[in-house]
This record gives structure tokens, C-alpha cells and sequence, in this order.
């Protein structure tokens, strides 16, 4: 998750051809205050295990500028995995305020929910995030197992047959929906 991550940060932090980093969508990516930098900082620190080190860079960015969503998006991450997750859940909710489109954004709020057991709000999450990208397996294969866990077993199904549908070969997705036919007396 990490890699893809970082993946999309660079893309986001790379110049379309003709065009500098100040007019891409991403506030605050500029080679001339050292944002992008920082980021890199950051995300080699949390690679290497130091996260209070990268969590305190990501929050000087984001203290020179507020809205920069890379570092919104790798600072929940931080949080997440310093077991800080009601920090990480209101960033991630910050994060998807500024970008409302943002699958990613919304998945990584859904899995923090999902975490802190917050099932409802978990399945909400999962819930928009397949508004915005319906084929996304792991947000699919996660709101199944929610929406098992509340007891609608109806829209689970049809999440588990989802994701069958997609993946017709996948061993663990006719293992997962075969645990749910047994969970029903259905086997």
C-alpha cells in the first residue's frame, strides 16, 4: 500500500511537460520552498521505521501549508501505524474534504474506521469509495466482511459475488464467499 502510495505522490509531485509544479492541483509542491523535498524526507524516514521523526515533517509542511494533501495523506498514514488512529481518522477526513474524488484518500479514512472497529462508518467509507471507483477489489472484499459483521447479509452477498466477478480465479475470493455460505448454513 506503502509503494502505490508513493507511487501517486510523485506523480502528483512531477510537472506535466510545459507546466510547473505550482499549477498542478496539489497546493504547496514547489521546488522553491523545499516542500517536495520535505515530502522526500518524510517518506524515507517512515521507510526506514523512524515515524514520530517523519510525522514531525509532514506536520512542518502542512504548517507552512495547510491544504498540502500528499503530506495530509502520508501523515494519516503515520498515524496509522503509531496507533494513533482517531489523529488519523480527522486527518484523513481533512484529506478527503480536500479531495472529495480521491478513492484513495477515502479508502485509507474506510480502513481506519474499519480499525477502530467503527463498522458503520466503515461501510459508509467503503460505500463512497466504490461511488468513485466500483472495481476496486480491496474496498469491495472489505465492505463485504463489514457488511457481514452488521448483519446485511444481502448486500454482502452482493459484494462477495462482486468481487467473484471480477476475479473468477481468485482461490481466496471462492474461499472468502465459500466461509460466507457456511456462515449462512447455505454450504
Amino acid at each position: 500500500m506503502l509503494k502505490n502510495i508513493l507511487k501517486q505522490i510523485v506523480k502528483s509531485t512531477s510537472p506535466a511537460p510545459g507546466r510547473s509544479t505550482e499549477t498542478r492541483r496539489n497546493p504547496g509542491i514547489s521546488q522553491q520552498d523545499g516542500t517536495k523535498d520535505r515530502l522526500a524526507s518524510g517518506m524515507k524516514c517512515q521507510n526506514a521505521g523512524r515515524l514520530a521523526e517523519a510525522e514531525e515533517i509532514y506536520r512542518a509542511v502542512l504548517a507552512v501549508v495547510p491544504e498540502q494533501t500528499d503530506a495530509l495523506l502520508l501523515l494519516g498514514h503515520v498515524l496509522q501505524l503509531q496507533n494513533k488512529p482517531e489523529e488519523a481518522i480527522a486527518v484523513f477526513g481533512r484529506l478527503t474534504a480536500l479531495r472529495p474524488q480521491d478513492a484513495v484518500a477515502r479508502f485509507s479514512l474506510a480502513t481506519t474506521l474499519l480499525a477502530q472497529m467503527r463498522l458503520t462508518e466503515a461501510a459508509q467509507a467503503f460505500r463512497e469509495v466504490l461511488n468513485l471507483k466500483p472495481d476496486m477489489l480491496a474496498a469491495l472484499d472489505s465492505l463485504a466482511d463489514v457488511l457481514t459483521a452488521l448483519g446485511q447479509i444481502d448486500e454482502a452477498e452482493e459484494c462477495y459475488l462482486r468481487v467473484l466477478q471480477l476475479t473468477p480465479n481468485s482461490e481466496e475470493a471462492h474461499f472468502k464467499y465459500g466461509n460466507f455460505l457456511v456462515l449462512l448454513g447455505r454450504s
